[in-house]
């Protein structure tokens, strides 16, 4: 069976188990409340199983979910209150509002529904215990008892971010997982922020059960002994009266006692328990959340969340480490004289330009919009971009010192170059102001993009390349002119650091309007630039098309204004454009051609040779022509870390993306080396747990799972689910390609069962993130099918895939090889039900969708070749299996070396036994025969299943060959 090959979007790039733990455990039979429902009862979809808790509001069983194979937890409203209208709208708003989350740190509730008068949540099944439990075990240190708070913290900020006040915290609504991760739970009675009161609930039937209060003000509702002052008095809540409650918990937590002797609202804050170890710097952090009135309470929950996961001593410690450096060298320079003193009052105005850009406060609002995503690699990303931009600014003051003073001092440059070298610099500052400008409004995705967007700002030595720097246009001499090119360069910097941080329609649009402005702006190479960062950005959207018509026009543009870069880089789009997305590869070869020669006339051994190397790689690829696709991403890896360092990580995308080709070639040592290679250099630039990492262990799993290292593939498979989970959350597409990935390892490793669980949950998560008529969702449908074929229930098997072949179709149109895929697998489905007949016809279409996407002699139509080649010789016509096998074998031989052995190796055994069959040439028929079985050998895994196949059909032919007698 075939599956179609696993995504790898950066990613470059998983949906946790859905399991969730409420309540403290099983609660003794003694203890059982009257109404118990007894096991097997179904409630809608889902079954009970064991009463494992309950609170206030609700009780909280263990369930099933036969739809999706899993266990929830199932929680109802308690029977002797199923009557009450604010209960059942309470429970509806712990829904709603936790539906709202997709957060680490957030209990996760996958539907709801009504049993009877009741009303039920399915959640989320956590194994583990509460905050509550975990804290009465044992006495903690206080470093532990602070990590847990901050976590389920964030959890709670996450849901202040999404507009909600939760109104119950407390450490017996805190689940800690035996996963290790902490969740905020039993949203109960969780508003909207800012809600007011009204006179009459909403219905359930209106849609904004949320938004309706339950109470009315003056009444009050929580846990008393966590409750803020204002929420006592039953006025108004919001995000302050959580974090009251929050510090409540903490206090208790840290010191044995709460901090009020008497009500919160009337008593003073107690006095530290004699002898108490813990840092004064946390008391004092929790008094300002303790504050009575709202107003004097920290302004958000991060910022008291960052006071609790600060170590002031260690910041301590490295001031003071700083202050001795400076008093050691403060000495060195008192003597210097009167010339030097000038020289640097000279060509220091470079130092005043960057401290307008790059400078304390605005490293302070990037790093803070960095943690604030709550990515697990935010705090790595951040180190990594902070050091990459100091090194790159201290770089360009350098520069713009050095250029000043060769020709204000030494006299060594003329003006007009001193001119084009401070024009190219500022376009330089102008970058590092939009990229950081982008970045101090970070989300999860900018994060993820970050490290690579940084390292990818032009080169600056492209502003000290005298030969470059004179070739071009000089920088308009009018001062107007000069003004307004100015300011498109501001504009097109923006579109850049879009463009670097996956904003591409925001940036297209903002293109767009920059190409219009450049149009009458007085000079050419800004109009050829604005029409190159239009068109990439209407390739990278998906407007092939229009993007193809820009990139000409900024081809043509670049030519007329010498700017030999945008003329480059403009063809190198347009060899990928054509070739990797329009299979025109003649056409996209001749745009390669075009930007060699240009970069050859620029002598650029840089970052733009790196791209174009790489691109050049991608399309010989597409055309199958492996081995001039490794050496060209070889090429490219190799300037990617000259140009940008050791640890780049578009250097470890060139070295995965060799891996690749070693892949394809059947080299999989080789593959394996390379993909480790690029793991290891991601982990040191990103962090173990940035998607980039996930990317890379999926592919490592691949050469395991080609190899037959089945355990081994689906061991890195969990770990880059693990990953993804934790950067995107359970309902991400990427969650769903590891998913996928999953089911294809369990299913070669005939664990059908877990493999149809892990193709059901990919197509899920795909339905959560993308919708039901989802490409990608029809990719899972093709999984169940291939699974369900596994188990032999062919009819379930032939419902799935004929439901990914109308999806796939509608969303991608007949022509697509994706399709080509469902087409065979429903001709696998026909043939192993042992109707031939039947299966032909859907061989013969996916072969011709092949053909029409690759052309005839690409391996993947050999490989259809021999599949309806084989279906002839079944049908008993060995002569039609003859000629599609004769050129089916044609096609690979001209890919000899290029291609996993295995294809080769099933070609050959077809065209054996069609020799025998036909009684021609039985000799050549038993030596294709032994080829095969060395070709099957060497891949081993599962080719070694089909060398015994081979062997029992060398065996079967000695005896008719035996003679009689």
């Amino acid at each position: 069976m075939t599956t179609d090959p696993p995504s790898e979007t950066p990613d470059p790039g998983s949906s946790p188990t859905e399991t969730v733990y409420l309540g403290p455990g099983p609660a003794p039979a003694a203890q059982a409340p009257a109404g118990l429902l007894p096991r097997g009862t179904p409630i809608g979809r889902y079954v009970i199983l064991d009463r494992i808790g309950g609170g206030g509001m609700g009780v909280v069983y263990t369930g099933y979910d036969p739809e999706l194979d899993r266990k929830v937890a199932l929680k109802l409203l308690r029977p002797d209150r199923a009557a009450g209208e604010a209960a059942r709208l309470r429970l509806l708003r712990e829904a709603q509002a936790i539906a709202r989350l997709s957060h680490p740190n957030v209990v996760a509730v996958h539907d709801a529904g009504t049993f009877g008068d009741q009303v039920f949540l399915a959640m989320e099944y956590v194994e583990g215990t509460t905050l509550r439990r975990w804290l009465d075990e044992e006495r903690r240190p206080w470093g532990e008892v602070v990590d847990r708070f901050v976590l389920a913290g964030r959890g709670l900020a996450a849901a202040h971010a999404a507009g909600l006040v939760h109104r119950d915290f407390k450490p017996d609504n805190v689940l800690l997982g035996k996963d290790g991760r902490v969740r905020v739970a039993d949203f109960g009675l969780a508003r909207a922020a800012g809600e007011t009161g009204a006179e009459e609930p909403a219905s359930p039937e209106s849609g904004g059960i949320l938004e309706s209060p339950i109470t009315q003000l003056g009444t009050a509702v929580g846990t008393p002994a966590y409750m803020a002052p204002e929420q006592l008095r039953g006025e108004r809540t919001d995000a302050r009266s959580d974090q009251f409650s929050f510090c409540v918990a903490l206090w208790e937590a840290l010191y044995g006692e709460r901090p009020f002797a008497g009500a919160a609202a009337r008593g003073e804050v107690r006095q530290v328990p004699a002898g108490s170890r813990v840092p004064d710097r946390l008391r004092q952090a929790l008094l300002r959340g303790l504050a009575a009135d709202p107003a004097a309470r920290y302004p958000a929950l991060e910022e008291l969340l960052d006071r609790l996961a600060r170590n002031p001593e260690a910041a301590r410690r490295r001031w003071l480490a700083a202050g001795v450096a400076v008093l050691a060298v403060g000495g060195v320079f008192a003597g210097l004289g009167y010339l030097q003193a000038r020289r640097g009052q000279l060509c220091s105005g470079g130092e005043a330009k960057l401290a307008q850009v790059w400078n304390a406060g605005r490293k302070g609002e990037v790093r803070a919009a960095f943690l604030g995503t709550r990515t697990p690699f935010a705090e790595k990303a951040w180190t990594e971009v902070e050091g990459i931009l100091d090194r790159y600014t201290r770089s360009w003051t350098q520069m713009h010192r050095g250029a000043c003073e060769a020709t204000r001092l030494r006299g060594e440059q003329s003006e007009d170059l001193l001119d084009r070298r401070m024009f190219c610099l500022d376009q330089r500052l102008r970058e590092v102001d939009a990229l950081t400008g982008v970045f101090a409004r970070a989300d999860r995705e900018i994060v993820q993009r970050s490290v690579r967007a940084a390292a990818g700002l032009a080169p600056l030595a492209d502003c000290a390349d005298v030969r470059a720097l004179t070739a071009r246009v000089p920088p308009p001499a009018d001062p107007a002119v000069r003004a307004r090119v100015e300011a498109l360069s501001r504009e097109m910097a923006r579109v850049r650091a879009l463009r670097a941080a996956g904003r591409y329609p925001q940036g297209l649009a903002l293109a767009r309007e920059v190409s219009r402005k450049a149009e009458g702006a007085g000079y050419p190479p800004a109009r050829a630039e604005a029409l190159f960062l239009q068109g990439d950005l209407e390739e990278r959207v998906g407007e092939h098309e229009p993007a193809e018509r820009t990139l000409r026009q900024a081809v043509q543009r670049a030519e007329a204004a010498a700017a030999d870069e945008v003329k480059a880089a403009s063809a190198i789009t347009l060899m990928f454009l054509i070739g990797e997305v329009q299979n025109r590869f003649e056409e996209a070869h001749g745009w390669g051609d075009l930007a060699a020669a240009t970069l050859d006339r620029l002598g650029d051994q840089g970052s733009l040779r790196g791209q174009y190397l790489n691109d050049l790689g991608t399309l010989y690829e597409a055309e199958a022509r492996y081995a001039e696709a490794l050496k060209a991403h070889r090429e490219a890896a190799a300037i990617r870390r000259r140009v940008e360092g050791e640890r780049s990580p578009a250097a470890a995308a060139a070295v995965s993306n060799a891996g690749v080709d070693l892949f394809r070639l059947g080299r999989y040592p080789e593959a394996m080396a390379s993909f480790e290679e690029a793991l290891k250099i991601q982990e040191a630039a990103l962090g173990p747990e940035h998607p980039e990492v996930g990317g890379s262990l999926n592919r490592i799993a691949n050469v395991h799972y080609v190899q037959g290292r089945y355990e081994e593939a689906v061991r890195h498979h969990l770990r880059a689910l693990k990953i993804r989970e934790a950067a995107f959350g359970p309902r991400h597409r990427l969650v769903g390609d590891s998913l996928l990935n999953l089911g294809n390892s369990f299913d070669l490793m005939a664990r059908y069962g877990e493999a149809l669980e892990h193709y059901r949950r990919a197509a899920e998560v795909y339905r959560a993130a993308l919708g039901p008529r989802s490409a990608e969702r029809a990719r899972a449908l093709d999984g169940m099918g291939a699974a369900a074929m596994g188990l032999k229930d062919w009819d379930v098997a032939n419902a799935y895939l004929r439901q990914a072949l109308e999806v796939k179709i509608e969303t991608l149109g007949r022509d697509h090889q994706s399709v080509a895929v469902t087409f065979y697998n429903l001709g696998l489905v026909a043939k192993d039900r042992g109707r031939p007949a039947e299966a032909l016809p859907y061989f013969q279409q996916s072969l011709a969708i092949e053909e029409k996407v690759v052309g005839p002699d690409h391996p993947d139509v050999a490989a259809g070749l021999t599949s309806v080649a084989e279906t002839e010789l079944q049908l008993g016509r060995p002569e039609k299996a003859l000629v599609l096998l004769d050129r089916a074998l044609a096609a690979l031989e001209k890919h000899d070396g290029e291609v996993d052995a295995t294809v080769p190796a099933i070609t050959r055994f077809a065209l054996a036994r069609t020799l025998w069959e036909l009684g021609r040439d039985r000799d050549q028929a038993l030596a294709l025969a032994g080829k095969a079985k060395e070709g099957f050998l060497s891949v081993g895994g599962e080719g070694e299943i089909f060398a015994a196949d081979v062997d029992r059909w060398l065996a079967g032919r000695a005896k008719e060959e035996k003679p009689l007698g």
